[in-house]
């Protein structure tokens, strides 16, 4: 995700140069010095707009396409309107443009609106802000229907059709948060992002300003279409994921690291990843890493836990370990023929083969294979345990160089320097 995007926030702080226009009502006190205010138009039209408490209450008019500037803001409307008795209201009215040069701006809208007596500006209709990155020059834009901003506070609200947009990503909302002082942005009202064929939803949408990082909050789900290439055919195929958690903080560090937490669960292509903690690094999310992991390989009825996993996109290679386990299932009943113990266990994502390293156990009906390394071929549904290997079975005990073992029927090979001790129920 972009870390300019959000920089559209200091847009709001124009709002304020609507505030300068109270110089023409003589309240220059509150003018910082060395700022001159100019307001030129063609015409200007001043009458008593009402008689309050025996208080008069007049209303000045700018017309002809009346400018004001000050300092690098310059405020261009149709017309300027400016209501009390000390000039508690003041707006700008028609065809709103307020370019701020110094954070290279430029805001539009219908009408913007200054409340003097609640230190608050609003501007609405057609709500349009452009920015200019200074780094290639492209645009970032904001929409709404209407935004507030309390220049006491320091928070601009925006509500409406919240939309903001580069060339990469576009964020929708129905309302925005903009705190100022915290460099904080949070968007609700259904918000989600877009990014290519992504896109991201929440209940709450965070961003912070000063370390361009984003926190996708409540009820997250989480759609990305990645192109992978197929092991088998060497083909480039589009791999659509599916993920749904609590929290994801995204951090636009040098890894591009996303961190997912609370019942975190990725679903992608004939598999589905529960655990505590997933963290996705790289700017394609070649890595992941997860903590207290459960594993469901559907189309091959194997399922797998780790207390910690890892996998490579680019190899499209895994590893479980820290009581990694194993389950080989029935392809009919689903029901376990197979469960496999292991320090570290090493797979690709189609489970093809796979490769289990430091104290092997492996469970198949009453019978239990020790060895110190076993590796798993799938096609021909054979399991091949060495390092010290040994097989189980009530009294029975058999040692030898290399067991052989098949999970489709049971067969058991015991291959050189075979010894030990057997009853008459064999293994």
């Amino acid at each position: 995700m972009r870390k300019h995007l959000f920089k559209f926030v200091v847009l709001l702080i124009s709002f304020s140069s609507i505030y300068y226009l109270y110089t023409s009502h003589g309240i220059g006190a509150q003018i910082k010095k060395n700022k001159p205010v100019i307001i030129t138009g063609n015409n200007v039209k001043s009458k008593l707009d009402q008689l309050i408490g025996g208080i008069k209450h007049y209303l000045t008019e700018l017309t002809g396409n009346p400018k004001i500037k000050s300092g690098n803001i310059i405020i261009h409307s149709e017309k300027i309107i400016i209501r009390g008795k000390d000039s508690e209201i003041a707006e700008c009215i028609g065809k709103v443009v307020i370019i701020d040069k110094m954070n290279n701006s430029v805001l539009r809208c219908k009408k913007a609106i200054y409340y003097k007596q609640k230190n608050i500006v609003e501007v609405r209709g057609n709500l349009n802000i452009i920015y200019n990155r200074e780094d290639d020059n492209s645009k970032i834009h904001l929409k709404a229907n209407k935004i507030i901003y309390n220049m006491y506070n320091k928070i601009a609200n925006a509500y409406g059709n919240v939309t903001v947009k580069d060339n990469e990503i576009k964020i929708f909302a129905k309302r925005a948060n903009f705190n100022r002082m915290t460099k904080k942005i949070i968007f609700r009202g259904k918000p989600f992002i877009r990014k290519d064929d992504d896109t991201y939803r929440a209940e709450e949408i965070i961003c912070f300003m000063d370390k361009k990082d984003i926190i996708l909050n409540k009820k997250v789900h989480v759609t990305t279409i990645s192109e992978e290439k197929d092991e088998k055919t060497g083909e480039i195929r589009k791999v659509r994921a599916d993920t749904n958690c609590d929290r994801i903080e995204h951090f636009d560090n040098e890894e591009k690291l996303s961190r997912l937490t609370g019942n975190a669960v990725i679903k992608r292509e004939g598999a589905i990843f529960h655990g505590k903690m997933f963290e996705i690094r790289g700017k394609d999310s070649e890595n992941v890493i997860g903590e207290n992991v459960n594993i469901n390989y559907e189309t091959d009825n194997t399922d797998g836990y780790g207390d910690y996993f890892r996998y490579y996109k680019n190899k499209g290679y895994a590893m479980l370990w820290g009581n990694s386990m194993m389950m080989i299932k029935n392809k009919k009943s689903t029901e376990e023929k197979v469960r496999i113990y292991g320090d570290l266990m090493e797979f690709y994502q189609d489970i093809d083969e796979l490769y289990i390293n430091g104290n092997v156990k492996i469970f198949h009906s009453s019978s239990i294979i020790y060895g110190d390394m076993a590796r798993y071929i799938r096609k021909n549904n054979q399991m091949i345990i060495t390092g010290n290997p040994s097989a189980k079975k009530d009294d029975s005990l058999i040692m030898a160089d290399t067991i052989v073992f098949n999970t489709e029927n049971n067969d058991t090979k015991l291959l050189g320097n075979i010894r030990g001790s057997a009853d008459n129920r064999g293994i």
